[in-house]
């Protein structure tokens, strides 16, 4: 479907290369102001793009954007009251109604829906690679975006559905494992960082707390 539509760059891989390098193969061929990582476990809602774009706009510092969900870590992550599809768009509508294009500064985005600018990218580079199938890349990028100088904000009006880890289910990937390894990857890769070795011993609860499948 996707090939098929003649405004789409579709890139195939016959066997999974994993997120984080699919990812970097996307940022190679885009071209816009903007590049948005959204992870296939999603449920979109209407303006939801708009409002990120909107929301990066409303400052020069801001260099990246996320939505709330009902499933991420951290202060993204709210509870829900919907148990279909059109109440969630329902719920979705009313928290834009109610909150607008406000924007929240945080420390670290997940990376299930992230909105990144051109010139993060070009000042800190693509993803690390090192991450390989997922978790913790977002977390080593929001990091390198604040260290080259930008904000993070989340939108607290802006609100999309992530079921959460169905890509690592779906091929039988321990998803725990993955996730002790990763962190070891990013606690070494920033330890001896003078500025971001304090930021991982404040910032970060054991890597079992940590969900951002």
């Amino acid at each position: 479907y996707l090939a098929s539509l003649p405004w789409v760059k579709a890139i195939r891989n016959e066997k999974n290369l994993g997120f984080v390098q699919a990812c970097n193969q996307g940022i190679e061929a885009a071209a816009g102001e903007y590049t948005v990582l959204l992870n296939n476990d999603t449920i979109l809602t209407r303006g939801w793009l708009a409002r990120l774009v909107e929301g990066a706009e409303s400052s020069g510092d801001i260099g990246m954007v996320g939505p709330t969900t009902n499933y991420a870590a951290g202060p993204q992550c709210i509870d829900v009251p919907y148990a279909t599809v059109e109440a969630m768009h329902d719920y979705a509508a009313d928290r834009y109604f109610r909150h607008a294009l406000t924007t929240i500064e945080t420390e670290r985005l997940i990376g299930f829906c992230l909105l990144i600018k051109r010139g993060v990218i070009e000042a800190t580079g693509q993803l690390d690679e090192r991450f390989g199938l997922g978790l913790f890349d977002d977390d080593d990028i929001s990091l390198r975006a604040r260290l080259a100088g930008y904000r993070l904000v989340y939108m607290p009006g802006v609100f999309i559905h992530h079921f959460g880890g169905k890509t690592f289910e779906s091929l039988g990937i321990d998803a725990a494992s993955l996730l002790e390894s990763n962190w070891q990857q990013f606690r070494n890769k920033w330890q001896d960082h003078q500025v971001a070795g304090g930021e991982i011993r404040r910032l970060y609860r054991p890597a079992d707390e940590h969900h951002s499948a």
